[in-house]
């Protein structure tokens, strides 16, 4: 019994001994591989971290990379454009100024001679005034040369008219310039005067009258009704018809 007691509490010891040497070779070789985990963890988040930030730093340069590339590429459509809207609007000015709009004339080709036209115009104006002035003080000399000056100027004038028809003011003109002449005994002045007065102005009915007159005061009653004749196929008035009474009667008593 008492062989069999110590038996067994050595076959305990040794179990137990041999219990704790596996334990101690279990924490001596489990050790490491325990300490390795945690390790290889750490590792393992921190490259992901480094792999994280590196990606964000690759994304925010590409980010940057892409915007300078757009602000760029924006730089250079506004100036292309901006040149381009600068090249069209010169060439409109060039179009403009070469080629004048439709319906209105560029100041040299027009509207220099109009100035020359209405300052003869008004030139002629001027001296048909101081002639009428000196007939009426009865400087009937002066007052020719004034009127006959007048009637060059619009003579001028009408060759730059488009029409080339003479104004009233010229058959003015002619006829104050026929009734100098008759004052001043000039009569051949005063027939060619009249005779450009109711040229001049087809419906002037006193330049027919006083060519008339003229005509018949010295005895050419013939040219005189033929002159009234003129007339009357311009202008209906009840003076030519008079008149032409008058000249028929006083050639049927001669």
């Amino acid at each position: 019994m008492r062989k069999t007691a110590n038996s067994t509490a050595s076959n305990e010891r040794r179990s137990w001994q041999f219990r704790w040497l596996l334990s101690l070779l279990v924490v001596l070789f489990l050790s490491p591989l325990l300490n390795a985990a945690p390790a290889q963890a750490r590792k393992k988040t921190s490259a992901h971290k480094t792999a994280t930030t590196s990606s964000k730093r690759k994304v925010v340069s590409n980010k940057r990379y892409s915007s300078r590339k757009s602000k760029a590429h924006v730089g250079k459509v506004s100036r292309s454009r901006t040149a381009g809207a600068s090249r069209s609007s010169r060439k409109a000015v060039g179009r403009a100024v070469r080629a004048p709009e439709v319906g209105i004339s560029p100041p040299d080709y027009d509207m220099e001679p109009r100035r020359r036209n209405y300052a003869l115009l008004q030139d002629g104006y001027r001296l048909y005034d101081q002639g009428l002035s000196e007939r009426i003080k009865g400087n009937y000399g002066s007052a020719i040369d004034k009127l006959t000056e007048a009637s060059n100027l619009l003579d001028q004038a009408r060759s730059h008219q488009r029409d080339g028809k003479a104004s009233t003011l010229e058959s003015m003109v002619f006829f104050e310039l026929g009734l100098c002449a008759e004052e001043d005994n000039d009569l051949s002045l005063a027939r060619d005067s009249y005779a450009k007065a109711f040229r001049a102005n087809p419906r002037y009915v006193e330049a027919y009258l006083r060519g008339a007159c003229l005509q018949a005061e010295n005895g050419n009653r013939p040219l005189a009704l033929s002159i009234i004749k003129e007339g009357l196929q311009n202008v209906s008035d009840p003076r030519l018809d008079t008149m032409l009474e008058l000249l028929d009667g006083a050639e049927g008593l001669n």
